[in-house]
């Protein structure tokens, strides 16, 4: 009797044991998991982080770009109001040549 009982207490003690072991690898394997988890988790927030700022340096670039078009497109409004004022005057002068012209022909 009391041998046996004791045998089977060191038996369940003994499976006990190992039981708890294979809880200590595994807490062991997930604290591992966890922290290559939020070294990942760290990596790709850095990752999000350097993306967020390259969009806000592209934005910034679009800005500029857009400035400097519009600037362009002024500049070509400008030149083309010059071109226009020219042509008329051009015109003017063109048409004061001929009507001195004809006047001088008439009046002769």
């Amino acid at each position: 009797g009391a041998l046996t009982r004791m045998m089977q207490v060191y038996s369940v003690q003994d499976d006990a044991i190992i039981v708890v072991d294979r809880m200590n690898r595994r807490a062991g394997q997930t604290l591992q998991v966890a922290k290559e988890t939020a070294a990942e988790l760290e990596r790709q927030g850095e990752m999000l982080e350097k993306a967020d700022r390259d969009l806000d340096h592209i934005e910034e670039n679009l800005k500029r770009a857009g400035k400097k078009l519009n600037e362009i497109i002024r500049g070509i409004a400008c030149y083309k109001l010059i071109i226009g004022f020219m042509t008329l005057v051009a015109i003017g002068i063109l048409f004061f040549i001929i009507w001195k012209i004809v006047n001088k022909y008439l009046h002769c």
